[in-house]
């Protein structure tokens, strides 16, 4: 199905996960393994700027599913306090806080953790200027308290609020803390494992970057697995080319390289796309 080209599905996570004869702890496990799974296979589509934020929005997700955190405190992590009006709240106590800052945190002084920060930062400006004004603040003790009270996701808020250029570091912690350690190292492409984990009818494209070439990577796995590797550098007059090598790829196996910068065997002419979806 359509479902299973697209991730990792849970008959293929059971029987690679960690057996147990705890029925409760059996699905556990296999839900942290799909967890792992489908964290690795979106990662492989995603820019790299973009990955941490998924991360991010993945541990969260299943945090708020937990009850670990409430739909009003991913509510104002997500959106802060940009839907408030700086006229129509308490006004900022200091001309050094930021108008979206001071937003942030009427936004986040709705939550019960955080219902007396406005009071708290009023009566010990010294404290606060000082920890904002950090290069790290992050890595600092928060004011009044609060580095002790708070869990690593209200302390990644608090962070969002105040600097938000700060959140990204914050978030590697608490997705750590949430996830585990392994959400927190970079996922590196393995291309044998993306190939077994590819069918037939789907192609495996790969947007090409400087320093990123895959092709040495492809040709050491074809002939390492002894499979035939038809090449073509897509370009004006290779369509026709091509299209007899996705026929003798069909008719006899084995992979065709399209290689190109411009254009692509999908962007040229219908029954070579239909070609294409036929491998």
């Amino acid at each position: 199905s359509e479902v299973n080209t697209l991730i990792p599905c849970p008959h293929r996570s059971a029987p690679r996960s960690t057996k147990s004869s705890v029925t409760d702890e059996r699905i556990e496990i296999i839900l942290r393994y799909l967890t792992f799974e489908v964290w690795k296979f979106t990662l492989r589509s995603l820019y790299e700027r973009h990955k941490a934020l998924f991360t991010l929005m993945l541990a969260m997700k299943i945090d708020v599913h937990k009850l670990i955190i409430s739909h009003d405190e991913f509510s104002a992590f997500i959106k802060g306090g940009a839907s408030l009006d700086l006229n129509a709240v308490q006004p900022k106590p200091f001309r050094w806080i930021l108008d979206i800052t001071w937003l942030n945190l009427v936004e986040i002084n709705k939550l019960q953790v955080f219902s007396d920060i406005l009071t708290q930062i009023e009566d010990n400006e010294r404290e606060w200027r000082v920890w904002y004004e950090k290069e790290r603040p992050e890595e600092e003790e928060i004011p009044c308290g609060y580095g002790k009270s708070l869990d690593v996701f209200r302390k990644l808020l608090l962070i969002r609020s105040w600097s938000p250029d700060r959140t990204l570091s914050q978030a590697r912690k608490y997705v750590i803390e949430s996830l585990g350690p392994e959400y927190g190292e970079a996922c590196i492409l393995d291309l044998e494992v993306t190939w077994q984990e590819s069918e037939p009818r789907t192609p495996l494209i790969c947007i090409l970057s400087i320093g990123s070439d895959p092709s040495p990577q492809i040709t050491a796995l074809a002939k390492q697995k002894e499979i035939a590797l038809r090449a073509v550098s897509m370009g004006q007059g290779q369509e026709l080319h091509a299209r007899r090598l996705i026929s003798d790829s069909m008719a006899t196996g084995g992979w065709e390289f399209c290689r190109s910068s411009a254009g692509s065997i999908h962007g040229a002419r219908p029954g070579t796309s239909r070609q294409a979806s036929n491998l």
